[in-house]
Parts: structure tokens; C-alpha cells; sequence
């Protein structure tokens, strides 16, 4: 046992602090044992504390990628609207407040609009339109128009039908996307 510990000993790197005590005591083995293990428990020391930061670290990362989810998710409910000015086509206005607006997916449709030329009143663009065609009630003001309805289809156009185009029209729906 004594020479394997000695074999050990002999391969730890002494300072001058280390000879001078071994010097000085005359316990040569007792004193080479005892800074060897002191150096071992302050790599130990080390080895644990860089453990530590590797989980802290790790820790850090997933609360990091937790935040940018919640934020990701945050930006879902901030409504994405769209300028309806910009979209009317066929001489149709905006009469009042007219809104398009997205939140998670779901489309609101608020328009009141007027002097339109033509059946189609807008086109809306990628990401506001439905999957497949819808049929929305419409109010027609000044018509004596029965059952007057707009449709919306896979393409985005908006198209009034059983309605004069000269009236005035509100339309209100919300859908998925």
C-alpha cells in the first residue's frame, strides 16, 4: 500500500512552499499526503462548482426558451390589421369604421361601406381569407332588397348579392383561418 501511495505522491508537482515544509517537518510522506489531498478537494471543489454552472447555465437556457415561447404566443394575440381603404375595389368607400382585423387566426370583419359599381367589393389578401366560400348576411340600407347576403371565397373576394350596388352595406363576421 505504501508504494502505491508513494508512486501517487511522486507524481503531484511540489512548490517551494511544499519542500520547504517537508524541509522543515522531516514528515515527508505525512506532508506530501496532506497537500496532495488538498489539492485533489480543491479540484473536486472546482469539478463541483463547474457542475454547478452547467446546470445554472442549463436552467438559464430553458427558462430563456420559455420566455421567447410566451412572447411567441403574446405576439399571436396582438390583432394584425389591415388598411380597408386600400383594399376596396369598384368604386365601393368607407362609409363609418370599417375594420379587418386578425387575432390568433380568427378573421373580424366589420365594414359599412357604400357606392359600390360593381358586385365585388374587395379582395383580401393570403391569410385573411377563408378555406372554403362563406355566405354572410349583409344590411342593405335604401333597398328594398329581400334576404340580401355577401359571399367570401377561397380567393378573398368579397362580392355582394340580392343588393344595389349604390347602397349603403354593413357587413359583420368573424371566421377561422
Amino acid at each position: 500500500m505504501d508504494k502505491k501511495v508513494s508512486e501517487l505522491l511522486e507524481t503531484i508537482d511540489l512548490n517551494d512552499e511544499d519542500i520547504l515544509m517537508i524541509l522543515q517537518s522531516g514528515q515527508n510522506k505525512k506532508i506530501k499526503a496532506m497537500n496532495a489531498f488538498k489539492r485533489i478537494n480543491e479540484s473536486l471543489s472546482n469539478l463541483d462548482n463547474t457542475k454547478a454552472e452547467k446546470t445554472e447555465v442549463s436552467t438559464l437556457n430553458t427558462k430563456v426558451t420559455n420566455l421567447e415561447n410566451t412572447k411567441a404566443n403574446k405576439t399571436e394575440l396582438i390583432p394584425q390589421e389591415l388598411d380597408v381603404s386600400s383594399l376596396l375595389q369598384n368604386n365601393w368607400t368607407e362609409y363609418n369604421m370599417c375594420q379587418i382585423f386578425k387575432i390568433n387566426n380568427i378573421v373580424h370583419l366589420q365594414l359599412c361601406v357604400r357606392n359600390g359599381t360593381e358586385t365585388t367589393v374587395m379582395t383580401l389578401p393570403e391569410g385573411y381569407r377563408p378555406s372554403k366560400t362563406m355566405f354572410i348576411p349583409a344590411t342593405i340600407n335604401g333597398s328594398n332588397v329581400t334576404d340580401p347576403y355577401v359571399s367570401i371565397n377561397a380567393s378573398g373576394q368579397i362580392q355582394c348579392a340580392n343588393a344595389n350596388k349604390g347602397n349603403l352595406m354593413f357587413i359583420n363576421s368573424t371566421y377561422k383561418v
